[in-house]
């Protein structure tokens, strides 16, 4: 079952998503997909998201060995990060 949760949509979606790319390539991540949906993989977590009127949904689908809260948390911190 996947782990689901939203984030609030930022104002400038291109930016927010190329940002992320850059984030998450020094990392050793990467993410594919456009301003509707994409793929995110990051150190064994795969996931997808999906952006909607009033936020962007995100699901982890593979999570190897990490506990839910660690995920969300790590994903909230970027996003937090890059959209400022």
């Amino acid at each position: 079952m996947p782990i689901v949760f939203q984030l609030e949509k930022p104002n400038n979606i291109p930016e927010t998503l190329r940002k992320l790319k850059a984030r998450l390539a020094k990392e050793g991540g990467t993410i594919s997909g456009n301003e509707v949906k994409g793929i995110i993989e990051y150190s064994g977590v795969e996931g997808i998201y999906i952006v909607k009127q009033n936020c962007i949904e995100v699901g982890i689908t593979k999570c190897p060995l990490l506990h839910r809260l660690v995920v969300e948390r790590y994903i909230r911190n970027i996003f937090g990060e890059i959209k400022s």
